[in-house]
């Protein structure tokens, strides 16, 4: 619940509220042995504090989840914030590396929003490396399966894209 609740404060732009969450429920990972919590407290955490424009504590806090990632859903997971935190701290080539990687992952889950979501993030990134065609090309994939999806907030983030691309 502290987890879920944390996300949620994030998404209104309650981060101080966030974080005392994902602290509570790393907290609660760590006295019942629950390497799971601990890491989504932590990658949790890293996505917040890179929203915040705290990316090098993002970073630290994503890799501290991806080093104790218990299975490759959380690994996904984990190296997508990652490459959202390096993003956002000015690394885009390191931000490519992690979400191919975390697409690659969930791909093989079909989950749809978290496909959508490393998409941007990935599509932004190779604009900052001058990519403009791929970067285009991604962007109008992950638009697809937005509206495919039916995942609103994806649908806007890629038309948002398109639109900072466009000629």
């Amino acid at each position: 619940t502290h987890w879920v609740l944390g996300i949620n404060y994030a998404l209104v732009g309650k981060f101080d509220a966030a974080l005392g969450e994902e602290t509570k429920c790393g907290e609660i990972g760590s006295e019942i042995g629950s390497t799971r919590l601990e890491t989504y407290a932590a990658w949790a955490t890293g996505a917040i504090r890179a929203f915040m424009g705290e990316a090098e504590a993002g970073i630290d806090a994503c890799r501290r989840s991806l080093e104790r990632s218990p299975d490759p859903f959380n690994t996904a997971t984990a190296l997508g914030y990652l490459g959202y935190a390096y993003l956002e701290n000015g690394e885009p080539a390191k931000a490519i590396e992690h979400v191919e990687q975390a697409i690659e992952l969930v791909t093989r889950f079909r989950h749809r929003y978290a496909q959508v979501l490393y998409a941007t993030y990935l599509s932004e990134a190779l604009f900052l490396t001058g990519d403009l065609a791929r970067a285009r090309r991604v962007a109008a994939e992950a638009l697809e399966l937005a509206i495919g999806a039916k995942f609103h907030y994806g649908t806007a983030l890629s038309h948002r894209l398109l639109g900072r691309f466009a000629e």
